[in-house]
């Protein structure tokens, strides 16, 4: 058997999903229980295990499935990268697009807060 390493422990709904999404990909990881990794009060949760030179691999697949999610929901990824920038004679919200003067530091379409 291969070595493996721990990716992340998640929720058993969440690391059956990535388990099930990484075998279509072709990639074998190991969700498994562990009491220990459990604390107080803790939901059942499991540990994904994957081998070490599969985790470059799983992290664009996973990046790649979120972002297709946030395309699906109707997110405007190239929006979500734009910084605030008070001193700008102009800003763009991240979350709605429009353009205002950033004066008040508040959108003045949806009112997303910049303070």
């Amino acid at each position: 058997m291969q070595e493996k390493q721990i990716l992340a422990i998640l929720p058993i709904h969440e690391a059956e999903w990535l388990q099930s999404m990484l075998a279509k990909e072709g990639i074998d990881v190991a969700a498994t229980s562990n009491i220990a990794s459990c604390r107080s009060g803790c939901s059942p949760t499991k540990e994904v295990w994957a081998r070490p030179e599969d985790v470059h691999v799983i992290e664009k697949i996973i990046v790649n499935e979120r972002m297709q999610m946030l395309a699906d929901m109707g997110a405007n990824i190239g929006l979500m990268n734009q910084i605030f920038d008070p001193t700008a004679p102009l800003a763009t919200c991240p979350a709605c697009g429009c353009t205002f003067e950033p004066t008040n530091y508040q959108c003045s379409d949806c009112g997303l807060n910049f303070a």
